[in-house]
């Protein structure tokens, strides 16, 4: 269940960060990162979502994204959890989920907050 500060609406711009359950590292090499990127790809294209920036920390992942239709995070997180998870079974043989339950969502409404957020994605990766 994501913590969203407000509703998601269509078109909507959302700074989303998913942790990685008790803050343990989510990706153990390239070949990981690869999937999770893979799937947020096609998950992105599925629900319609436009990615503008991204960063994949060991323990975290940022995501900016746009919305074409509403509740479109609640679709689009899910979706990429559940297809790297299939990556880290078939890989590892990798049984539970390496990420928290909820994830954070932050609208972003100003166009320069947007930059802002951008930038501050970017640095972290």
């Amino acid at each position: 269940m994501p913590r969203l500060a407000c509703p998601e609406e269509a078109h909507g711009t959302l700074h989303v960060v998913q942790r990685g359950r008790a803050r343990s590292a989510c990706f153990s090499r390239a070949p990981d990162r690869t999937a999770y990127l893979r799937a947020l790809r096609e998950c992105a294209e599925c629900e319609q979502c436009a990615v503008h920036a991204y960063a994949l920390m060991g323990n975290h992942v940022h995501l900016l994204f746009t919305l074409a239709r509403p509740a479109g995070a609640a679709r689009l997180m899910p979706a990429i959890v559940e297809r790297y998870a299939r990556h880290l079974a078939t890989a590892y043989g990798h049984a539970d989920s390496v990420w928290e339950d909820a994830y954070d969502a932050t609208p972003v409404h100003a166009r320069r907050h947007l930059f802002a957020t951008m930038r501050y994605i970017e640095r972290q990766g």
